[in-house]
């Protein structure tokens, strides 16, 4: 039972991201052949250790492309939907392109010039938090980043 709780624990610095999806394989591999030589010879089903399916980590989440996503195409949510994020994604999408478009083409066809302001000011506020949070993302060490925004599955700055 002592390595089925190691195991426990190498997964929980997984999940953390303090440990790559390699390092935690091996040395999974090496406690459960430990386990198994002093079980003199019984073997020992790798997969019978249940492990949640939706703790995964995802891995490869870049700083850097999440930050300059951000900034510049951070009104269409982009950033949002390369770190996972696919409902606050889709708000943002849907803010900048399916309320406040529509909206602007009625307001500059009725010729209303204070419609058409407060409209620009509704597209203006995506465009704020992009690069509100791209700069938040770049202000963050690459550690800090990945378990906060990729680790720990925060959506919003």
């Amino acid at each position: 039972m002592q390595g089925y709780e190691k195991i426990k624990e190498l997964k929980q610095l997984l999940d953390e991201g303090l440990i790559t999806q390699e390092e935690y394989d091996q040395k999974k591999t090496e406690l459960l052949s430990a386990a198994s030589a002093d079980a003199a010879g019984a073997p020992i089903d790798p997969t019978s250790a249940s492990f949640p399916p939706d703790n995964r980590v995802e891995k490869g989440k870049s700083k850097w492309v999440a930050s300059l996503t951000a900034i510049f195409l951070g009104c269409y949510g982009v950033h949002k939907f390369y770190l996972g994020y696919a409902a606050q994604g889709a708000i943002m999408l849907a803010v900048t392109l399916g309320l406040a478009l529509p909206v602007f083409f009625i307001a500059r066809a009725l010729g209303s010039i204070a419609l058409m302001k407060l409209i620009g000011l509704l597209q203006f506020i995506p465009i704020l938090i992009g690069v509100a949070e791209g700069v938040i993302y770049l202000i963050k060490s690459e550690e800090d980043f990945q378990r906060i925004y990729v680790a720990g599955r925060r959506a919003w700055f």
